[in-house]
């Protein structure tokens, strides 16, 4: 499989929940992002494309509790994806009023379709609709570089002081 011939650098793979999509995301200058139909009967066939952010994209990953949808960050921002009918749809994550425009590390999601991220500066932000609805401030020292929810037990996150914590 092959995201195209200027894109010589893949970054991030995430399957969705039935595992027969595949979105890959290339280091290129609009790290382009791709979906496969995994389980085609003739082979893996590219079924959409688009362009992720014309800065720093550190991950695109599907929501593990949905069938089409999944979402990019990194350079101050974070997108919302799916899978429309014809192309993909997206939409940019706001900040609001509770949180910064910080550089958004890493992502998982809730079975309730929030969105939760790590932040540069050690702070977790909780997106609901498309807008940050909550902050967990300095959950770390500094960066959070992993993040993970695990249901009717809660939030993980790892940093880069060396601490995991259950939030």
């Amino acid at each position: 499989m092959s995201l195209g011939p200027k894109r010589i650098e893949v970054v991030s793979l995430s399957f969705n929940s039935k595992g027969n999509y595949l979105v890959a995301m290339a280091n290129d200058f609009d790290h382009h992002i791709t979906v496969f139909d995994w389980r085609n009967k003739n082979g893996p066939m590219k079924i959409r494309e688009g362009q992720a952010h014309g800065g720093k994209v550190d991950i695109c990953k599907f929501n593990e509790y949905s069938m089409a949808a999944f979402a990019s960050c990194g350079e101050k921002h974070m997108k919302m994806w799916e899978l429309g009918d014809v192309e993909l749809e997206m939409a940019t994550g706001l900040f609001g009023d509770i949180a910064d425009p910080k550089n958004q590390r890493c992502i998982c999601f809730t079975p309730k379709g929030n969105v939760v991220t790590g932040v540069e500066n050690g702070d977790v932000y909780i997106w609901s609709v498309g807008k940050v609805q909550a902050k967990i401030e300095r959950a770390h020292k500094e960066q959070v570089l992993g993040i993970l929810y695990v249901d009717k037990i809660g939030l993980f996150t790892a940093g880069k002081g060396g601490y995991l914590k259950v939030n």
